[in-house]
């Protein structure tokens, strides 16, 4: 695009030297550079600051081998403290033949990365990067690895890890013990290798589902032992890299031998209570008076996601009433079925959501009911619905209800503006016609009567112009609007388009500027229309600009993008909230703007249907008090190729005004 020359003075601009300059002396990271000779050229503020003990050191023509002796003698360099030559023959031999980025620590504890690298001139660049806080945070993990294994090791539960091909990375001593094999041993190793075949299929099933569901998985496991039998209620849990990948499957089971010897008495009396809510509709699930969950009907644990087993024994709470409607944590001890349990009151509540084992949330109703046992209170029993279906429905009825408002509330503002804008041109043609066919300006006013006739013909133009608006409005929202395709000259479209509006422009005292590329090809579209958008643009820019600014077409073409015509004002401006509605059809922003700025409010939504229709989009980003850009783009698709090379435009190059 060849752009020209504008109106404004230009401010001379720094030179590229000087742009590199400021900016290396505005880098956070400390840089030198040396030249050929070793001497620096120049160092940045960064770098002066590192080495203000030895200031003096850092100025250009300072050779390097001096800057590191001064270094050396001020004691700056901790590791070369007691062998200052030897670490200097070091330092300068890596200076002059540099491998890669190595670390140093200063006096003052602060630890440096030092990258060097020798340019073509022979001259060298040094950057160093502050790196005290990466030290800091690995000397944590350090201590943090050290702290997981003191817990791992003295753990009370079985602890395993593995990696994603089902090797072994770490047993604790419990599992080791389980497993009868050491840490050292197991490692490395699949369950293939140390179990059954039998007992190897089942956990690597469990592994499996953990990585496949991303989820953790409970599981009952007996380990015969030298005291017996014992039943661990194992957690499988993937480990996750940071990137969200699966990288292995973590283990911790606990001895729940007493509970599972308690659960077994209850079983008779489990089963009959089975019997009896396997036929309820409704979720049935009870709990104990610590919140546990000790039976669960069928479509219960259907509605929640889980198998109805693997409820028994878990809190309900942490299970599916652990969080409120908005996500937030719900408190165990505000939670109405805890209540029940506890205290002995029936609950109802009317709006609350469950979650299932998936995660996902679903709104029910529910009664808590306590359960006594010789006067006791031994826990409750909880009847819930999911009442997804009705909130559905009344959510539709209040969107519907909402959505019926606002097009009753946008479609009578909009008749309530186009009464005004229709009757303003009809109040002028009935009021001047009248005065003519009563005569009453003959006469003595006979010679205003050319300049009446054109008012009169002005304002029907402007009539008939609202009235084309909503014609063409209503056949792109029918879908009827038809395109009468063409190739187009650009340079026609644009000296018809700024002739249409030439007039105006100079009536408000605004400066119309054209900025147009050379040799723009041919454009394939509906002539009427391309000049409709235009048209529509410009008066739009022109209508919103006080006296003393300016508008500006800028059109040029790109072989990947398409023709472009970009409207450039310094007017009002639009609030960028306020763009969306802008671009609606039949809304205006503010209907003090509607009177003072006349319009139906169809300008802009009318021309980017327009646009779109022709496969185009159109962009509009403005700022209050600054002004407005709008961004036509036709899709590369519609460019023609003249047989005979592209015509330049008409008056490319030119300013008008």
């Amino acid at each position: 695009m060849t752009k020209r020359p504008t109106s404004q003075r230009q401010e001379p601009s720094l030179s590229t030297v000087e742009q590199l300059a400021l900016a290396i002396e505005a880098l956070s990271e400390h840089l030198v550079l040396f030249d050929a000779e070793d001497r620096i050229v120049i160092a940045n503020q960064a770098w002066r600051e590192l080495n203000k003990e030895i200031i003096e050191f850092t100025r250009p023509g300072c050779r390097f081998e001096d800057h590191l002796r001064q270094a050396l003698a001020k004691g700056l360099i901790r590791e070369a403290v007691g062998r200052e030559e030897a670490w200097l023959r070091e330092r300068m031999e890596r200076h002059r033949n540099p491998t890669g980025p190595f670390d140093l620590e200063r006096q003052n504890g602060r630890w440096i990365r030092v990258y060097e690298q020798r340019l073509p001139d022979d001259g060298t660049i040094l950057i160093i990067s502050d790196i005290t806080e990466s030290k800091r945070v690995e000397a944590a993990l350090r201590e943090s690895e050290e702290r997981f294994s003191a817990v791992v090791t003295n753990s009370p539960t079985k602890i395993h890890i593995k990696d994603a091909e089902g090797r072994y990375l770490l047993v604790n001593p419990l599992a080791a013990k389980l497993f009868g094999v050491t840490d050292a041993e197991a490692r490395g190793k699949t369950s293939r290798e140390i179990f059954t075949e039998q007992q190897a299929e089942a956990f690597q099933a469990h592994d499996q589902a953990v990585m496949e569901s991303r989820q953790p998985i409970e599981s009952e496991e007996v380990w015969v032992g030298e005291d017996g039998d014992k039943t661990y209620l194992t957690v499988k849990f993937p480990i996750f890299d940071s990137y969200g990948q699966v990288t292995g499957v973590g283990a911790i089971g606990t001895d729940i031998s007493e509970r599972k010897r308690a659960e077994e008495e209850l079983a008779s009396l489990k089963r009959q209570h089975e019997l009896i809510l396997r036929s309820a509709g409704e979720g049935i699930y009870g709990i104990d008076r610590d919140g546990r969950v000790t039976f669960v009907n069928p479509a219960a644990a259907t509605m929640i996601g889980w198998r109805a087993e693997d409820l028994i024994g878990k809190m309900q709470h942490d299970i599916l009433h652990h969080s409120k409607t908005d996500g937030s944590p719900y408190p165990s001890a505000e939670c109405p079925i805890y209540l029940s349990a506890r205290e002995g009151s029936v609950q109802q509540i009317a709006d609350e959501v469950f979650w299932r084992k998936d995660g996902s949330s679903f709104p029910v109703d529910y009664v808590s009911t306590p359960i006594r046992e010789r006067g006791e209170i031994i826990g409750a029993v909880v009847v819930f619905r999911d009442i997804s279906e009705q909130k559905k429905v009344q959510a539709a009825v209040v969107a519907a209800k909402e959505q019926a408002e606002i097009a009753t509330r946008a479609k009578s503002e909009f008749l309530a503006n186009m009464s005004h804008e229709l009757r303003t041109p009809l109040n002028a043609i009935l009021g001047f016609s009248d005065i003519i066919q009563q005569g009453g300006l003959l006469p003595v006013a006979a010679d205003k009567v050319p300049e009446y006739a054109g008012d009169i013909h002005a304002a029907a133009q402007h009539l008939l112009s609202l009235i084309n608006d909503i014609l063409d409005m209503s056949k792109i929202e029918s879908g009827t609007c038809e395109l009468e395709e063409e190739v187009i000259d650009i340079a026609e479209v644009i000296r018809f388009s700024l002739m249409m509006v030439q007039g105006r422009a100079v009536e408000h005292g605004i400066a119309l500027d054209q900025d147009i590329a050379d040799d723009l090809p041919p454009l394939r579209a509906d002539i009427r229309k391309v000049k409709q958008i235009l048209v529509n643009l410009l008066s739009n820019g022109i209508k919103f600009t006080d006296s003393g600014g300016s508008v500006t077409l800028n059109v040029w073409c790109d072989p990947a993008s398409g023709h472009v015509f970009q409207i450039v004002d310094t007017g009002i401006g639009i609030s960028p909230a306020d763009i969306t509605k802008a671009l609606s059809p039949f809304q205006q922003i503010d209907s003090k703007l509607s009177r003072k700025y006349d319009g139906t409010g169809l300008g802009l939504p009318l021309t980017k249907a327009i646009v779109e229709i022709h496969g185009g989009t159109l962009d509009l980003q403005s700022e209050v008090g600054v002004g407005t850009t709008v961004t036509v783009k036709f899709p590369a698709d519609r460019i023609v190729a003249p047989p005979g090379g592209a015509r330049s435009v008409a008056g490319s190059g030119r300013k008008t005004s």
